[in-house]
C-alpha cells in the first residue's frame, strides 16, 4: 500500500514538473514574440573600416572646392571619414565664402538611402575637426536623378554646431516627406564674409565616424 502512494506520489511530481516547464516554455515564447526587434543601421559600413565605395561624397559644390576622403588616424590607426576645405571662394559682390557641403548614403551606383515617406529616423555620429563651425542637415530626394525631386530637411539639431578637437557624439532626428524615397544625412561647411570676418581657411577640416540612421518605429515611439 505504501508503495502504491510513493509511486502516486512521484507520478504527480513528474505531471506537474512537465505542466511547469510547458508554461514557462509558453511565457517564454511569447515574451520573445512581442519584443521589438532593434532597429538596423541604414548606414553601410558606418565606421569607415572598409573603403568608401561611394557611401559618402561631396554635394553641390564648386569643383576643387573641397573634398572628401578615406582617413586614417595616426596616434589611433582608427579610420574615419575626412571631409576638408580646399580654398576660399569668392563672388561676385567681392565677398569671399564657403559653401562645401558632403553627404552620407548610398554606393558607387546609387545616392542617397532608401527612406520611407512621412517617416521619422534618428541619426547619430561622432565629430570633430578644425572647421569651427558646421550644419547639419539632410538632404530628400523624390525623383530618379540628384537634381530631381531634391529638398533640404530640417533636423531636430538646431543652427550650427561648433566642433572640438576631440570627438563628440551628435544625434537628431528628421521626419521625410510623403514623396520621399531616398535621403542622405548631410554636413556643410558654409559663410560669407557679408555676415562677418570669414572664419574657416583652406585646410580646415571635418573627421565623421560611428555614422548611424535607424527608423524610428511605433514601439520606440511609445517608449520615448
Amino acid at each position: 500500500m505504501g508503495a502504491k502512494i510513493e509511486t502516486k506520489i512521484k507520478n504527480l511530481t513528474i505531471i506537474k514538473e512537465i505542466t511547469m516547464k510547458k508554461t514557462l516554455c509558453v511565457i517564454y515564447c511569447t515574451a520573445a514574440a512581442v519584443l521589438p526587434l532593434s532597429a538596423e543601421n541604414i548606414i553601410k559600413n558606418s565606421n569607415f573600416d572598409q573603403a568608401l565605395a561611394g557611401g559618402c561624397r561631396i554635394d553641390n559644390t564648386v569643383s576643387d572646392h573641397a573634398k572628401v576622403s578615406h582617413f586614417t588616424e595616426e596616434e589611433t590607426k582608427n579610420k574615419c571619414v575626412k571631409f576638408e576645405l580646399m580654398k576660399i571662394l569668392k563672388g561676385k559682390d567681392g565677398n569671399e565664402k564657403v559653401s562645401a557641403n558632403m553627404f552620407f548614403g548610398g554606393t558607387k551606383k546609387s545616392f542617397g538611402f532608401p527612406v520611407k515617406p512621412d517617416t521619422t529616423y534618428k541619426f547619430s555620429l561622432d565629430l570633430k575637426g578644425t572647421a569651427e563651425k558646421i550644419a547639419i542637415k539632410v538632404i530628400q530626394w523624390s525623383g530618379p536623378s540628384m537634381w530631381t525631386g531634391r529638398k533640404y530637411l530640417k533636423t531636430s539639431v538646431k543652427g550650427m554646431v561648433k566642433m572640438q578637437e576631440e570627438w563628440q557624439k551628435i544625434s537628431g532626428t528628421f521626419k521625410t516627406g510623403p514623396e520621399a524615397k531616398t535621403a542622405g544625412l548631410n554636413l556643410a561647411m558654409w559663410w560669407e564674409t557679408k555676415y562677418g570676418p570669414m572664419m574657416l581657411k583652406a585646410g580646415d577640416y571635418i573627421l565623421a565616424d560611428n555614422v548611424v540612421i535607424e527608423e524610428i518605429t511605433d514601439t520606440a515611439k511609445k517608449k520615448q
